[in-house]
């Protein structure tokens, strides 16, 4: 049988199972970049630079993934330093839970922000579309977790911890959230401030082999957009709980890039 027979509708968890049943495997963690790779390749049937293209020159897709991409690098990060984590996942206002500290990871706004100015969203994305529909589009103070985690950037590695309380509110209800909002990054008493979440143990030369990619990638065009890894990118991917990205997302696109080619 081939591993093409057994990817069903071809829908993530189909992929996660072929995956699993065809090299006979519990974990996909322990299989190659090329055996993800052409896996996703046999079930949308593009070639790999047509896919590439796809990931790292459609925004949508691009910005889609370099979202979920910082979690699988800060959970990452979390295991080389020895400390485990709670997921908490779907569409809660809380992404982890760390030494008894619940986060909320975010990548940075890029055009809203500038050299030392940082700029995060953090309305919801489900729900009401916009603050004329209704103040639930905005998170609830109480609700949110304790800390905002918010990646500034990969090479150097940087992030700041921002603490609920420091969360700026909004004018027409300070139970709200603002959003988006910014903040001056290097000025910032979070910034890479990980003993607010409990771990006295980083280090960034420690952390960096974690996000080193190479001239060599087998996504090459996405791995420098995002500045990572083709593993991080296909991890990111093949998360099950991340299924929106390759459902919804790289799927619906990949119609328009295989008509174009």
């Amino acid at each position: 049988m081939t591993i093409y027979n057994l990817l069903n509708k071809g829908r993530i968890t189909d992929i996660l199972s072929a995956l699993k049943i065809f090299h006979q495997v519990e974990n996909i963690s322990t299989l190659s970049d090329s055996d993800k790779l052409n896996i996703l390749l046999t079930a949308i049937q593009l070639p790999l630079h047509i896919f590439d293209d796809l990931l790292a020159n459609n925004p949508p897709v691009l910005r889609t993934i370099k979202g979920h991409a910082f979690e699988v690098v800060f959970k990452r990060m979390l295991q080389q330093l020895g400390h485990t984590y709670l997921e908490m996942g779907g569409d809660s206002d809380i992404d982890l839970e760390v030494n008894g500290v619940t986060l909320q990871l975010k990548t940075p706004y890029i055009a809203g922000s500038s050299t030392e100015i940082v700029q995060f969203k953090t309305h919801k994305t489900h729900g009401a579309k916009s603050e004329q529909e209704s103040m639930s589009y905005y998170h609830k103070a109480e609700d949110f977790a304790d800390y905002l985690v918010g990646l500034v950037s990969y090479i150097p590695f940087n992030v700041v911890f921002i603490a609920r309380n420091e969360l700026p509110r909004h004018l027409k209800s300070i139970e709200y959230i603002l959003s988006p909002f910014k903040i001056n990054w290097k000025t910032h008493v979070g910034l890479n401030h990980f003993n607010r979440i409990g771990i006295s143990n980083y280090t960034a030369c420690e952390i960096q082999p974690l996000l080193s990619y190479s001239a060599t990638e087998l996504l090459p065009l996405t791995a420098e957009k995002l500045q990572l890894s083709t593993n991080i990118i296909l991890d990111t991917i093949l998360l099950e709980s991340n299924f929106r990205i390759w459902d919804m997302n790289i799927r619906g696109f990949a119609r328009e890039a295989a008509i174009r080619s």
